[in-house]
């Protein structure tokens, strides 16, 4: 059940001319931040591209049942069970269990503040705005500080703050692979953590760690937020509590690429291209083949790509929509008048994007893809053509 509060307030067209006004330095920002933004990653792209294919070219597949000194400094991809002997124990919970990583996990029940606004315009070109404050309970590994909540509403909502414990990860400081062992690096992409059930020897030596303020459910450890305080119900936590789970990562397959270094590995770097996105030191899950793990790097590349892409061009449709916004708040006089402008606006700010982003990327592929970049400008050219033969036909039944 949540707890809601609305605020109405009234801000009037002069206030929302002025504020528009503010943010026209704002949105030349978000323009001029698109330019950089967008030629970088054409740069890290085409750089991690070229690093791929490198590997892809020179990777080698070996076992990893000897550790043969002809590979030593090369990109090498292997395939085995990632093993340790070692048993590990949480310092704090007395919790131990023999495995590549033991996982802490711990959570507050807390209150969690959700803002939300709805404005509705009026003639004249004044709004009115329906702010709603809601107030959640919910269990989050982090500490929520209810001191930067609405201070009309934060009484009745306040959070403990600090946590008697926090998650912990504990990894094994030796993980074989092999006739190898893993480096950091490689263990730091192991993420496939189970749960780990609670026999009677964790709970005798919880109780020997944490007392008897406790109580367990489904594996599933309760705490109150003070070690003197009552025990928690777990059906009916209160603000405060805690709860703790343990997790475990076993011993597993799974495949790597990176080079070797002596008995284990490092980072491979390309020859060719130097910068973001060159050197490789990947784990998947698993069997898998040299080409399947880059292959999934390469669409990993292309994925960042786009998405770098569709950044810069949003950062400059928001930058251009809001150089022009007070124009559409002038028209918010009749409001009808505004959202029509605000929907040319929006349009204009979409289409000079699109061009200004194409002309940027191409000119960018002309240092990295010459032929690329050169069809991609005339692309840019012939949308500039049409924007301006589009405005021409406009003038021209304006005029009529």
């Amino acid at each position: 059940m949540s707890d809601s509060f609305t605020e109405v307030t009234h801000e009037s067209w002069f206030g929302r001319l002025g504020n528009s006004i503010k943010g026209v330095l704002f949105g030349i920002i978000l323009f001029i931040v698109a330019f950089p933004l967008l030629w970088w990653n054409e740069g890290r792209s085409v750089h991690t591209a070229k690093a791929l294919k490198e590997l892809d070219a020179n990777v080698v597949s070996v076992s990893a049942d000897k550790v043969q000194s002809q590979y030593e400094g090369k990109p090498v991809h292997m395939t085995a069970e990632a093993v340790s002997d070692e048993t590990m124990t949480d310092p704090d919970f007395g919790v131990s269990a023999p495995g590549i990583k033991l996982r802490r996990k711990v959570e507050m029940y807390q209150w969690k503040e959700t803002e939300k606004t709805k404005e509705v315009k009026k003639t004249g070109g004044g709004s009115r705005k329906e702010t709603t404050y809601s107030y959640d309970k919910e269990w989050s590994e982090e500490a929520i500080d209810s001191n930067s909540f609405n201070s009309k509403y934060r009484q009745g909502h306040e959070n403990p703050g600090s946590m008697r414990f926090t998650t912990l990860t504990k990894t094994a400081a030796k993980v074989s692979f092999g006739r190898f062992t893993l480096s950091d690096a490689l263990l730091d992409q192991m993420t496939n953590f189970e749960p780990l059930s609670l026999g009677d020897d964790e709970v005798i030596r919880l109780e020997g760690k944490i007392g008897n303020q406790m109580a367990i459910q489904a594996d599933t450890v309760y705490l109150p937020h003070k070690a003197e305080s009552p025990i928690p119900a777990p059906a009916n936590p209160q603000i405060g509590d805690l709860r703790v789970s343990f997790l475990v990562i076993k011993p597993t397959t799974v495949s790597i690429i990176a080079k070797q270094t002596g008995s284990t590995f490092r980072k491979w770097q390309s020859s060719q291209a130097k910068g973001m996105g060159t050197s490789v030191e990947r784990l998947v899950l698993g069997s898998k083949t040299a080409e399947e793990i880059v292959g999934q790097m390469q669409s990993e590349n292309a994925m960042l790509t786009w998405g770098l892409r569709l950044a810069g061009f949003l950062l400059m449709a928001f930058g251009i929509g809001m150089v022009f916004s007070p124009l559409a708040v002038l028209a918010d006089v009749l409001p009808f008048l505004g959202d029509l402008l605000r929907m040319g606006i929006g349009l204009f700010a979409a289409a000079v994007a699109a061009s200004l982003s194409l002309v940027t990327i191409a000119l960018a592929w002309l240092a990295y893809r010459p032929l690329f970049g050169a069809a991609l400008l005339a692309v840019a050219a012939a949308l500039v053509v049409a924007l301006k033969m589009l405005g021409s036909k406009k003038r021209a039944a304006a005029e009529l």
